[in-house]
């Protein structure tokens, strides 16, 4: 056992509390477990296992047992080998195999099993002819494992990665309290008491000969175990495995592989990569204010009619790092599912030529990110600042000057589409959210519509069941993409933030590099005024109750979520939903999870989107959509009396909660940054919003949630303005679900089952939601409810109900749509000029 406890308390108190809690644990004097070194023997080794993913993927992995050295936590010879299989630069085994058009991403290094043995892997994502040619990638892996070897263990890049370490380990910046202990808790194991904080970055000793021993001895053909992962091996996958029930076949590699494995000669194509320009060794700190008691907020250094630049200086968190951010606003990105789509492209055939280039300046604690957002394309470069001159420099060369190759093209075109075909089988709580973010949008294109403007596929669409049916097609080219960028880039304004270890000078600088790449190219003129707008919402009416269905396919739950759309944002709006979410949250996890235990998926968030704010409930359950909205509406209905007789001794002590969260600083430069960076893509500015919303939180009162509640939130409300979302199981899912072989042998007859349930899919969006979007692995297999049979509470809570109004369903989204009216668009703080609706 071991334990870690991180608090407020001094040291003597936190003791005193532990030996309190713990004195009464045993200590049985155990010695710690160690298994067999080759927990397999050789009849599992140079074996290839064939299995069917639930998701369409192409994999192949490369696994070895190699010796648990963690003892040796300060040598880190796997780290060495990791860092150089996995390197993405010139001369490497994944630049090589992308070159030849059989791999789109590869990955290397270590994973601690068990006390006594660990494994080595190497994870390739193969592209469609990659799949067919994986023995000559596994071919290639040998080459360049024999590259290695001639080569020898250099003690230059071990030095290399020790500096890198050492750097992230001084420079590490402050992580949540939870993520921080459970680590402690598990380094104790691992490493010895004076070294847990600093054990996963130490390198102080090189060891080439444990390095050759892992090459030599390990790292070799006879003890690879083969995996390689495709819906192709539906027909051969006769085996299934007790757990999943996943499909696969497994069978010894030919003899005559395993020789050319091991007698593969050199690639001239691999080298080892150059010494990293890109690690930084200027650490100084341009503010001289020290002890801010939060954060400076940014001001507007420069403005015209090309861009417009704010600026913060980092006196808070003192740290050798800058993000710096920018938007490249256009609308005729998103004008369209066409031009939606080829922003995608281009966006990530830029990410895709960068790979090289940026690796180096990753492992050199910088980073980046560039996507389509909306009606922009954003960029934001983050890490140590001195080098991110050089980073920007290459990026924005890119974005302008990129050669797009066929295969490349081909290749990213494949994964976009895939992207978009198997957004159906993501967690059904998120695929309700994202729902609600298409329907509330003024405009947004889903998926099929997407579908159908990329690949040229012709698609009969009945929409919504209602027998209305359109003919789709369209195929995006190689020239239809390049002809677009010049448009594109053609007029565009951009808003800018330069935030952290900068000084003003430097942030002007960097906005005058990239003004002067574009307009070197011709490109960057103004954009027109009338072109500077943001998406906008629909705004509910009065008395509303509209519902609409979409279907996953890959779980058998069902999700909905409630969303009541209250008002626009202003700081007293802002306050009153926020202290109201606030108060409700704990209670309703507490009733619809631990005591009516309808899923494990549950939340009550305030939910914010181009600036207008609403309440929502979001459930994800094994039970029937009837049965949950009702659940879900009896404890909505139920907060008049929790508010109502809450003590006031209650109710201070909760809105003096509130205030303490609404006012606490992020806990790194990071989290600060994107802060501020969304109040400038909201173009709303309302960087002090903390302390500004605070002085309302403290007037606020009960009798002012109670009118608040009655206008916005009761069911029996004439006002109240409701849209849910129901995510159900579709009929792919369900036969899934009950069939024993856990799928559909003729693909087309899943895509005749998404196109006759629904056209209403949905891409991911940029929302400003208060909570966390939980992203969890797609499984196969059925999320259980937590309790197979009601309770007896449960029979009781059964029998409660509310009369509620009939759902208005939502059948064509885009005639519904075009029936609402829209919200004004998002207002700055600045000039705020919205009525104060809370006082109603």
């Amino acid at each position: 056992m071991s334990l870690a406890v991180l608090g407020n308390q001094s040291l003597d108190e936190l003791q005193s509390l532990v030996i309190k809690s713990f004195k009464e644990v045993q200590n049985k004097n155990l010695e710690k477990p160690k298994y067999p070194s080759d927990p397999y023997g050789e009849s599992k080794r140079k074996t290839i296992c064939y299995h069917v993913p639930v998701n369409e993927s192409r994999q192949l992995t490369i696994n070895w047992v190699i010796p648990d050295q963690r003892e040796l936590y300060y040598c880190k010879p796997e780290l060495y080998l990791s860092h150089l299989i996995g390197h993405q630069g010139d001369g490497s085994l994944s630049s090589y195999l992308k070159t030849l058009g059989l791999a789109i991403e590869l990955v290397a290094g270590e994973s601690h099993s068990a006390p006594g043995f660990n494994f080595f892997s190497i994870d390739i994502q193969l592209t469609i002819e990659g799949l067919n040619q994986w023995e000559r990638i596994l071919y290639s892996v040998y080459q360049y494992l024999a590259m290695l070897r001639k080569e020898g263990p250099k003690e230059w890049i071990f030095n290399e990665g020790k500096n890198i370490n050492q750097m992230e380990f001084q420079f590490e910046e402050k992580g949540q309290p939870r993520h921080i202990v459970s680590n402690l808790a598990g380094r104790m194991r691992d490493y010895p008491l004076s070294e847990c904080l600093s054990g996963p970055y130490e390198m102080r000793e090189f060891r080439p000969d444990l390095i050759n021993e892992l090459l030599n001895e390990y790292l070799i053909p006879t003890k690879m175990r083969v995996f390689l992962t495709s819906k192709k091996f539906l027909s051969i996958a006769t085996e299934k495995e007790k757990w999943y029930g996943t499909q696969y076949k497994q069978e010894y590699l030919s003899e005559e592989l395993i020789k050319q494995c091991e007698t593969c000669e050199i690639n001239c194509e691999f080298y080892l990569p150059t010494p990293n320009q890109f690690i930084p060794t200027n650490f100084q700190l341009f503010s001289k204010k020290k002890n801010l008691a939060r954060p400076q907020i940014p001001t507007k250094i420069k403005e015209n009619e090309y861009y417009r630049l704010y600026y913060a200086e980092d006196s808070f968190y003192r740290f050798p790092k800058a993000y710096i951010y920018f938007e490249f606003r256009n609308p005729l990105v998103c004008v369209d599912p066409i031009h939606s789509n080829l922003t995608t492209l281009y966006v990530e055939l830029i990410n895709d030529s960068l790979i090289e280039f940026v690796y180096s300046a990753q492992l050199g604690g910088l980073d980046y990110e560039l996507y389509d957002c909306n009606d922009s394309i954003q960029l934001s470069i983050s890490g140590f600042n001195h080098k991110i001159k050089e980073l920007l420099n290459i990026i924005i060369d890119h974005m302008i000057n990129i050669k797009i190759e066929v295969e490349q093209f081909e290749i990213i075109k494949e994964k976009f589409k895939q992207s978009l075909q198997f957004f159906r089988r993501c967690v059904p709580s998120t695929m309700a959210k994202f729902g609600l973010t298409y329907l509330t949008a003024e405009y947004d294109w889903n998926n099929n519509e997407l579908l159908s403007c990329l690949d040229g596929t012709l698609k009969k669409v009945n929409f919504e069941k209602k027998n209305f049916f359109i003919f789709l097609c369209y195929d995006i080219t190689m020239h239809d993409v390049e002809s677009f960028i010049t448009r594109v880039l053609k007029h565009f304004y951009i808003d800018s933030l330069m935030y952290g270890n900068l000084t003003k000078n430097q942030a002007i600088e960097y906005m005058t590099l990239v003004e002067q790449k574009f307009k070197e190219k011709s490109f960057y003129q103004p954009l027109f005024p009338s072109m500077w707008f943001n998406q906008r919402e629909l705004a509910l009416p009065n008395g509303c109750n509209y519902a609409y269905t979409m279907f996953n396919d890959a779980y058998k739950l069902n999700a909905i979520i409630i969303y009541l759309q209250c008002f626009q944002e202003t700081p007293e709006n802002n306050a009153l939903l926020g202290l109201f979410s606030y108060l409700v949250k704990q209670p309703c996890f507490n009733q619809l999870r631990t005591k009516e235990q309808l899923g494990y998926v549950i939340n009550s968030q305030l939910w914010r989107s181009c600036g207008v704010q609403g309440f929502s409930v979001t459930v994800q359950s094994a039970r029937e959509p009837g049965y949950i909205n009702q659940r879900i509406e009896l404890f909505i209905d139920s907060i008049r009396d929790y508010i109502s007789t809450m003590s006031d001794e209650l109710f201070k002590k909760q809105r003096e909660g509130y205030i303490v969260k609404n006012v606490e600083i992020p806990k790194n430069m990071h989290d600060q940054g994107n802060r501020f960076w969304n109040e400038i893509t909201n173009h709303q500015f309302y960087f002090d919003r903390p302390s500004r919303e605070t002085e309302i939180i403290k007037t606020l009162e009960r009798d002012d949630l109670l009118r608040f509640y009655d206008h916005y939130i009761s069911p029996r409300s004439n006002y109240r303005r409701k849209l849910s979302v129901h995510v159900n199981p579709s009929s792919f899912a369900l036969q899934m679900q009950t069939n024993e072989t856990n799928t559909i042998e003729n693909e087309d007859e899943l895509t005749d089952i998404i196109h006759e349930e629904s056209s209403s899919i949905i891409n991911e969006e940029d929302v400003a939601v208060t909570t966390e979007t939980s992203h969890e692995s797609i499984q196969s297999t059925e999320q259980l409810p937590i309790i197979d049979k009601l309770t007896e509470i449960e029979n009781i809570l059964a029998k409660q109900e509310i009369d509620l109004p009939e759902f208005e369903w939502i059948g064509n989204v885009h005639i519904w749509k075009s029936k609402l009216l829209c919200y004004p668009l998002a207002q700055s703080y600045e000039k705020l000029d919205v009525p104060v609706l809370y006082k109603l």
